[in-house]
């Protein structure tokens, strides 16, 4: 075979490699369009602030290899919380994930259990409690309580005027039990 010819099939592959590897991008990246990172914990703890008591567990997920678990303990708050960077054109919010626990009893309060929640924030000081945006303490995403399967819960917001960053939280307020939490999706429109 000539060096013509072999550079005609090397050229050849080496297109069809590329197009290939173009169209699994593109279709990768238009099916997940999850604007929280690492929402499966498929990657560990990457990108999550582990503030008191998060692990991962691979025993119990709602989908894939791994699953953020938090063990709640009597006198404090555990969980774990992502800061986004909200766009300055964005108006809408939707966040979803899914929630399971065990034997999860709050203590005090009636809102002390597993939760997903949400936070709008001016700066991303997650230690600032003067940072909010809105809402002081917008409605959870969801919560659960006691023994329960895997629930899928979803909440959409409008963004309040100055939000520059939205923080995620998985948590477990003043309580006993343990929770686990699992794809957690967020989409900021």
């Amino acid at each position: 075979m000539s060096i013509v010819g072999e550079n005609k099939i090397s050229t050849a592959i080496f297109c069809f490699l590329v197009t290939w590897v173009t169209i699994v991008l593109i279709s990768f990246t238009s099916s997940n369009s999850n604007d929280l990172t690492n929402g499966g914990f498929e990657n560990g703890d990457f990108r999550w602030n582990k503030w008191w008591g998060m692990e991962l567990d691979r025993t119990k997920k709602h989908s894939g290899e791994t699953s953020c678990k938090i063990q709640a303990k009597t006198q404090e708050w555990r969980g774990a919380s992502q800061i986004i960077e909200c766009p300055k054109s964005a108006k809408k919010i939707v966040v979803s994930g899914w929630i399971k626990t065990k034997e999860i009893f709050p203590i005090g309060k009636p809102w002390n259990n597993a939760r997903i929640g949400v936070r709008f924030m001016k700066t991303s000081d997650e230690e600032d409690m003067e940072n909010y945006v809105g809402k002081q303490y917008p409605p959870v995403v969801g919560e659960a309580k006691a023994t329960s399967d895997w629930k899928k819960y979803k909440r959409k917001y409008s963004i309040p005027k100055g939000c520059n960053f939205i923080e995620i939280n998985l948590m477990c307020g003043t309580a006993t039990g343990t929770a686990w939490f699992d794809d957690i999706y967020v989409e900021i429109k």
